[in-house]
C-alpha cells in the first residue's frame, strides 16, 4: 500500500491543479483498508472516522480519504482521479459549501412512471446534445426539467443539489483524469454517457446519475463564471430558452418500477432479527441505501447516535421520519445459512 501511496502522490505532482478549477489546490489525502490507514509520513491503526470514500476534518485541516478495499483501486490513473475528486469536498468545505443536498430526503424520492420517463428522455437529450451540439436538445432538455421540478420540486432541487457538489467534484477528477491519461477520460465520458442512457434499473440511482449528469453539463455547456449561492445547474442554463418536447413512453420503465417496488416490498422478509436500537442517523452511506415506506436497508454501514453498525441491515423509522430510528432487523441465522 505504501508503494501505491507514493505512485498517486507522484501524478498528483504532476496535475496542474490551477486548470482544474479556479482557486483549487492539493490537499492531504490517506489510503486505508480495515486495518491500517496509510497518511503521507506514517501509518495508524484503522478507526472510525475512516468511513468510505469522502472528505473529512483531521489534525485541523481537510483530508481525502480512499478505501482501498476494492477492485476498482487497480488503475492508478482512476485511482488519483478519484482521490481528486474527494480533495475538491475538502476544497469545497474550506470554502464554506452550503448547497448540500439531503440524503436522507431524496430516499424517499417517488418510484413515479411519469417522473422516471421524463428524467428519462431528459437524459437522451442531453446526451444527443453532447454528441451533435444540436442547441434545441439543451433547449428541451431545459423544458423537461423544468416540468419535473413543477411535479416535485424537493426531490428535483435535491438532484440539483448533488449535481452542484458531486457533479463538480466528479468533473474535477475527470479534468485531472483528461491531464494524466486523455485515452482514459475518453473511455469515462463515454461510460456516463451509457450509463444515463442505460434501460435499466440503473435509472433508480437518483444519486449516482446526478454525478453523472452534473459532470456532463460542466463539461458540455459554455463556461460561466459560477458563484456559491446558486444550484450550479441553474447557473449554466439561465440564458437558455426552454423549448416544449413530448416524451415518448417507454414500457421497459414501467417494468423497471414495478420489480424495484415489489423489490423493496419484499426487503423486510430477509430482516427479521430485532435489536432494540434507537436514536437519529448520524453517519450513512447514501450511495447503498434504499427506502421503501418506513424502512431503510443499509447495505454497508449506518451510524445510530454513537453506534456504529455494520451492514446488512434495515432501520425502522418513526413514522414518516427522515432520521429518527425506532429499531434496526438483522437477518436471521437461517437466513445467514
Amino acid at each position: 500500500m505504501r508503494e501505491i501511496y507514493h505512485q498517486v502522490q507522484a501524478r498528483l505532482d504532476r496535475l496542474d491543479f490551477s486548470a482544474l478549477w479556479p482557486g483549487f489546490n492539493l490537499f492531504p489525502f490517506a489510503l486505508y483498508d480495515d486495518q491500517i490507514v496509510y497518511l503521507a509520513d506514517c501509518e495508524i491503526p484503522w478507526d472510525e472516522r475512516f468511513l468510505a470514500n469522502t472528505a473529512i476534518a483531521f489534525e485541523g485541516s481537510y483530508m481525502a480519504i480512499w478505501n482501498m478495499d476494492f477492485e476498482v483501486n487497480k488503475d492508478l490513473d482512476l485511482l488519483t482521479a478519484n482521490i481528486v475528486h474527494e480533495m475538491f469536498h475538502c476544497y469545497q468545505n474550506e470554502q464554506g459549501e452550503s448547497r448540500f443536498a439531503n440524503d436522507l430526503e431524496l430516499l424517499r424520492y417517488p418510484l413515479d412512471i411519469e417522473i422516471f420517463q421524463t428524467k428519462y428522455a431528459e437524459n437522451e437529450l442531453l446526451v444527443h446534445y453532447i454528441q451533435t451540439a444540436d442547441r434545441s436538445a439543451l433547449q428541451q432538455f431545459v423544458y423537461l426539467r423544468d416540468t419535473r421540478h413543477k411535479k416535485t420540486p424537493v426531490h428535483i432541487e435535491n438532484e440539483w443539489k448533488i449535481e452542484t457538489i458531486e457533479g463538480a467534484a466528479e468533473f474535477v477528477g475527470m479534468r485531472a483524469l483528461r491531464q494524466l491519461a486523455p485515452d482514459k477520460f475518453e473511455e469515462r465520458l463515454q461510460s456516463y454517457l451509457a450509463a444515463i442512457t442505460d434501460l435499466s434499473a440503473e435509472i433508480l440511482a437518483v444519486r449516482r446519475q446526478a454525478y453523472y449528469t452534473g459532470t456532463l453539463l460542466l463539461l458540455a455547456l459554455p463556461p460561466v463564471e459560477l458563484n456559491q449561492t446558486e444550484l450550479i445547474y441553474k447557473q449554466l442554463t439561465k440564458e437558455i430558452e426552454p423549448l416544449p418536447f413530448s416524451v415518448r413512453h417507454e414500457e421497459k420503465i414501467t417494468q423497471i418500477l414495478k420489480e424495484e417496488t415489489e423489490q423493496r416490498k419484499a426487503i423486510m422478509t430477509h430482516f427479521t432479527e430485532k435489536e432494540h436500537i434507537t436514536g437519529k442517523i448520524t453517519g450513512y452511506d447514501p450511495m447503498n441505501m434504499v427506502r421503501w415506506q418506513d424502512f431503510i436497508y443499509c447495505k454497508h454501514f449506518v451510524k445510530v447516535g454513537a453506534t456504529f453498525l455494520s451492514g446488512p441491515l434495515v432501520l425502522e423509522m418513526q413514522i414518516d421520519s427522515l432520521n429518527d430510528v425506532q429499531a434496526v432487523y438483522r437477518k436471521s441465522s437461517t437466513d445467514k445459512e
